[in-house]
């Protein structure tokens, strides 16, 4: 159902879009220059994405908060990277985790979105159980996002969500209103 009103659509720009100067392995752009970069092209919104965070202290976060805040944008949307399908259960419980973290992260930042991935599909794999360990995953990581009023938002990236009935299919499996 849509919501009454006129829709509000902001034009904003993501930090990947920067992806080869933000890369932290060899920068030549910091997060406060894609900040800076993106008020000068006058967008209401920016995509902070985890990739390209220096450090992830409280500290830092709130500089990126205060940045965006002095040059009068929102931050849209926190991306971060994960894999809820792969069979590997330690490193799906890392990435679980992982997911937490950077939805506490997200609050501290006052966004209300973050964007996160199913992953793909091992070989050999069925869809049917890669579907269920993605859902189990993300109805984990919707109990922390619905204690900081935070939406989970499921890229169609690929691997299982590369059509609509895979990201169908792992989104009915969870029983939350905190995934979108």
């Amino acid at each position: 159902k849509r919501p009454s009103g006129p829709p509000k659509v902001q034009l904003g720009i993501a930090a990947y879009s920067y992806r080869d100067k933000l890369n932290l392995q060899k920068p030549t752009m910091t997060m406060f220059d894609f900040i800076d970069r993106a008020a000068a092209m006058k967008v209401d919104a920016v995509e902070l994405t985890q990739y390209y965070f220096a450090e992830t202290s409280d500290a830092y976060v709130d500089k990126l908060k205060a940045a965006c805040a002095a040059k009068n944008l929102a931050i849209a949307c926190l991306p971060t990277k994960n894999d809820f399908v792969q069979a590997d259960a330690t490193k799906r419980n890392a990435d679980i985790q992982s997911v937490k973290e950077w939805t506490r992260r997200a609050a501290r930042l006052g966004t209300k979105a973050v964007r996160i991935f199913a992953g793909n599909l091992p070989k050999g794999d069925s869809l049917e159980a890669g579907q269920e360990r993605c859902a189990k995953a993300i109805t984990e990581c919707c109990k922390v996002a619905e204690d900081l009023g935070i939406t989970l938002c499921l890229e169609n990236h690929g691997g299982i969500t590369a059509t609509a009935d895979g990201l169908l299919g792992i989104v009915k499996r969870v029983d939350s209103k905190f995934i979108g």
